[in-house]
Formats: structure tokens, C-alpha cells, sequence
């Protein structure tokens, strides 16, 4: 639906695109990933932690509204900072340009950890 960014995608809809993404992941091994979606928050970890791969939350990053949104992801032969935003045309958070207020911070700790380019 254009009108209202809802969607009808199912909760085995979203697991197995979760899924599909750690092994996309595992192939491209990224520095950094940028995720526009709530529900993103709470499918990808189980599908990463199906693979053994162990995700945390980065204390010294920025918070979003109390929560951390910046995470970093140890793979086997990666490792990949995630930074998990709301989608930015979200009608259910009327606050949205809000949380962009973090996103210069983050930049540029990643910068300086060289996680990304200057």
C-alpha cells in the first residue's frame, strides 16, 4: 500500500529475509550496513545468531529515544558495524527527523574507528 507504508508481509516472511541476508552478508562481508526498518531490529539478530554469529550493542555510540542503534556484529571472518534506523517516511513515528540527529555522530565514530571511509 503506497498510502500508508504497511505492509502484509507475514513473521516466516521476514525470518526467511532475514535469513537470506546473513548469507548475502557472508559473502559480501560489509564494514558497515544501514538498516531502514523497525522490524529489522528484531528479525535480523535470530537469523545471525543462527549462524553463530554473535551480535552486541555499542556502548559508546550514540542512543535513538534510549535505545542503542548502532551494533557490531562479529562473523566468523568479519565483522560489520549495523546501524539500525526507522524507516525514515514511517508514519507511526512522528518524530522521524529526530532520530537523524544521531546518524552525524555515528558517522563519524566510524570514521574515526576506520570502520568507514574519511
Amino acid at each position: 500500500n503506497l498510502h500508508n507504508m504497511k505492509t502484509n508481509t507475514t513473521s516466516k516472511m521476514k525470518e526467511k529475509c532475514a535469513e537470506h541476508l546473513v548469507s548475502e552478508l557472508g559473502i559480501l562481508k560489509p564494514n558497515a550496513l544501514v538498516f531502514h526498518a523497525a522490524d529489522a531490529r528484531w528479525c535480523f539478530p535470530p537469523a545471525a545468531e543462527k549462524n553463530r554469529w554473535s551480535l552486541s550493542c555499542d556502548v559508546e555510540a550514540p542512543k535513538y529515544l534510549g535505545k542503542p542503534v548502532l551494533h557490531f556484529l562479529k562473523a566468523d571472518d568479519f565483522e560489520c558495524h549495523l546501524l539500525f534506523l526507522n524507516h525514515p517516511s514511517s508514519e507511526r513515528y512522528q518524530h522521524e527527523p529526530k532520530q537523524w540527529s544521531v546518524v552525524k555522530p555515528i558517522v563519524e565514530l566510524l570514521r574515526s574507528r576506520g570502520a568507514i571511509p574519511q
